[in-house]
C-alpha cells in the first residue's frame, strides 16, 4: 500500500491520506494534486525517488508572503 499525504510544512495533514495499491497510481495522484497547486499559482519541485524512498513534491509561492507552501509525499503504508 502507498499513501499520498498533502500538508503545509510543519502542520498535520488536513485530511486522511489517500491510499493506493500501486506505486504508479499514487505518484499519478500526487502529480494531479501538484498540477492543481500550479493552477493556483504555486511553483512545484517534483523529486523522483525509488519506491523505497518515496516521491515528494514541494510547492511554494511568492505571491503570499506568509504562505508556507504545500508538501505532497508518496510513502509506503504500514500494511505493505
Amino acid at each position: 500500500m502507498y499513501l499520498v499525504i498533502e500538508n503545509t510544512p510543519g502542520y498535520m495533514p488536513d485530511s486522511e491520506p489517500a491510499e493506493f495499491a500501486e506505486y504508479t497510481d499514487a505518484v499519478s495522484y500526487a502529480n494531479e494534486l501538484a498540477d492543481d497547486l500550479e493552477e493556483e499559482g504555486y511553483t512545484t519541485d517534483r523529486s523522483w525517488a525509488s519506491r523505497d524512498n518515496g516521491y515528494a513534491i514541494n510547492a511554494t509561492t511568492t505571491e503570499k508572503i506568509h504562505d508556507l507552501g504545500r508538501t505532497i509525499e508518496v510513502v509506503r503504508g504500514e500494511n505493505f
